[in-house]
């Protein structure tokens, strides 16, 4: 078995993206770190031709048992599955460690085992408070609040109680011992399936992190987000506005989630990933600051109907 890997799952409308990961990918990878992609095997032919393939495996994502055919809870199938692939991928037998990756990552230094991996062999997990997106009002009114409550449901599931919320969003490394063990002795003595924790609550890294903190199966090392995550359109726009560069970035994170809905698009199949660079445009621009005029008003009315 591996030491540590990649495990990229992606899909059709997200090879562009991937394609852009897979480049940063060999041009920051110190210590030739193996990647496994898990798409759809008619997909296959098509990445290879535009990607170098070495240290990368591909799997079809059709040889994964578990996979549903039917929204749950008014999430569709594909994105379900992709979860349930993560959460599963250890049954393979291939590895001892998997960070999970998604297409809109992307690399912006050097990085090796270290990075992810601590002296005593044991992954780095990533669990954090979210003290700033809970205190920021639009996040907290669009996705907070419902994200909150399914996190509970997942606490309640495995009996583990705890006045902070510590988990992440993605970009977690999962660890084989964790996951064989919430199998054998949480999914197994429940007749659950992965389908059922989906069903239960969608968010598979906090299944992951949550059971972790409540069994102890293997050491805690805490760290905070090795990628750093742009959540929403606004806390994009401006970071950059502030004077944000890749430079800045590279002190503190391996790598960058950059949402298509509000990146650049020429940014896409860039060539040389050197001279990558984040940006905004006069839209993405626009509607910030349309976003800021709206919650004006609101202020305005607000104060208003207090006095």
């Amino acid at each position: 078995m591996e030491k540590f890997v990649f495990l990229l799952k992606t899909y059709q409308n997200d090879l562009q993206y991937a394609v852009r990961l897979i480049q940063s990918f060999h041009h920051f990878n110190c210590d030739n770190i193996k990647m496994f992609i898990v798409m759809p095997e008619k997909l296959f032919g098509e990445l290879r031709t535009r990607v170098n393939c070495s240290n990368i495996t591909f799997m079809t994502e059709e040889a994964c048992p578990y996979l549903v055919n039917k929204s749950i809870n008014g999430i569709a199938p594909g994105y379900i599955n992709q979860e349930i692939i993560k959460l599963s991928f250890w049954e393979n037998n291939l590895c001892e460690n998997y960070f999970c990756l998604d297409s809109d990552g992307i690399f912006i230094r050097q990085f090796g085992y270290d990075d992810f991996l601590c002296q005593d062999g044991y992954p780095y997990t990533v669990l954090f408070e979210d003290c700033d997106l809970k205190a920021d009002p639009d996040y907290y009114e669009k996705f907070w609040q419902l994200r909150e409550k399914s996190l509970e449901k997942i606490k309640d599931e495995l009996n583990f109680y705890n006045n902070r919320t510590i988990t992440c969003h993605g970009f977690q490394i999962f660890n084989y011992q964790v996951l064989k063990h919430m199998k054998e002795h949480f999914m197994d003595a429940n007749m659950y399936t992965y389908e059922s924790l989906m069903t239960i609550s969608p968010y598979e890294f906090s299944w992951y992190n949550f059971y972790l903190q409540k069994s102890n199966v293997i050491p805690i090392h805490i760290c905070g987000e090795m990628f750093k995550c742009f959540h929403t359109p606004k806390q994009y726009v401006l970071s950059i506005l502030g004077g944000l560069k890749l430079d800045d970035l590279r002190r503190s994170y391996v790598g960058i989630i950059l949402n298509s809905n509000y990146t650049k698009g020429k940014d896409i199949n860039f060539g040389d990933i050197s001279k990558f660079h984040i940006n905004i445009t006069l839209k993405q621009y626009l509607y910030v600051t349309r976003e800021f005029f709206y919650s004006f008003l609101k202020s305005i009315k607000s104060i208003k109907n207090s006095k």
